[in-house]
């Protein structure tokens, strides 16, 4: 990559949350990528009640948050008209709902920190890449043209390689996800599984009400820290991905992408090392 990105475009890269994982390694690796490469300043985050990080690589500051002015009410009681299309199909889709509403519990925590990061930070940035300290990225996806879409097109890009050992491929080759909205049909209960259309499981859920969130790059303008913090305090604000659509996307205007980054979780699966001979120097993030 050349770095003649930095001086048409200046770049924030915001990592927050637990410093949980290889941390260290996964910085290292995302400051050679975005650091390095392409200029960008660094810029940490760690709540005062966990375990405070050992930051290595070189930053701009490291904030301390606090953790307990996320609490809110527990997602699954926001009022429906408030949710995605998307998360009604959950509803009652192989009976997802349950986990959703585990799943979401500290869901918008992350968002309440990427607020309060944008809050903080005195410099002026026209993008910001927002990611966690347990995500590995690909050193081989073209990162400098997504920050210039996401900057020339002032929107909200999400990148996350699927879990699924067959699309391990996706993990240095971008795949956009096609912008298919969840058709009505597709939220009435007596829709049978059988029925609905195979792009229901890999597309709708991927994009529709939703941004893939393992690390997203916004322009300056998509993100609107007083309007997070105000959803928050009158407990309507949404977690995870479809509270980063909530917040990131105006009127579906976001893009969704396979591959770049995946949080370690998601790697410890045997057959990627086994089926994709790229995906190989990764184990050492794992060791």
């Amino acid at each position: 990559m050349s770095r003649d990105i930095e001086m048409k475009i200046k770049v924030a890269v915001c990592i927050g949350g637990l410093p949980r994982g290889n941390y260290q390694k996964n910085l290292e690796n995302i400051y050679n990528i975005f650091g390095k490469d392409i200029g960008a300043d660094f810029y940490f985050s760690y709540w005062k009640e966990r375990e405070k990080p050992k930051i290595t690589i070189p930053h701009k500051k490291l904030y301390a948050f606090n953790e307990t002015y996320c609490v809110g009410e527990h997602y699954a009681k926001i009022d429906r008209k408030y949710w995605p299309r998307v998360i009604r199909l959950m509803d009652w889709r192989d009976n997802q709902l349950k986990k959703l509403e585990n799943k979401q519990k500290v869901g918008t925590y992350q968002i309440i920190n990427h607020a309060m990061f944008l809050k903080s930070i005195e410099e002026e940035y026209d993008v910001i890449i927002r990611t966690r300290y347990d995500c590995i990225v690909s050193d081989k996806f073209p990162w400098k043209d997504f920050i210039e879409e996401s900057y020339n097109e002032k929107k909200a890009i999400g990148f996350m390689a699927p879990g699924k050992d067959y699309k391990w491929q996706y993990f240095h080759k971008p795949y956009r996800i096609p912008k298919e909205k969840a058709h009505d049909e597709w939220l009435e209960e007596d829709f049978l599984v059988d029925k609905r259309p195979p792009i229901i499981k890999d597309v709708t859920r991927d994009w529709h009400g939703f941004l893939l969130d393992h690390l997203i790059i916004h322009h300056k303008d998509n993100f609107d820290c007083n309007k997070v913090l105000e959803l928050h305090k009158q407990n309507l604000l949404l977690g995870v991905e479809f509270g980063w659509w909530q917040t990131l996307s105006g009127g579906d205007d976001h893009d969704c992408v396979w591959g770049g980054a995946m949080v370690e979780s998601y790697f410890d699966h045997a057959a990627y090392w086994d089926n994709f001979e790229d995906c190989k120097p990764y184990r050492n993030f794992l060791t």
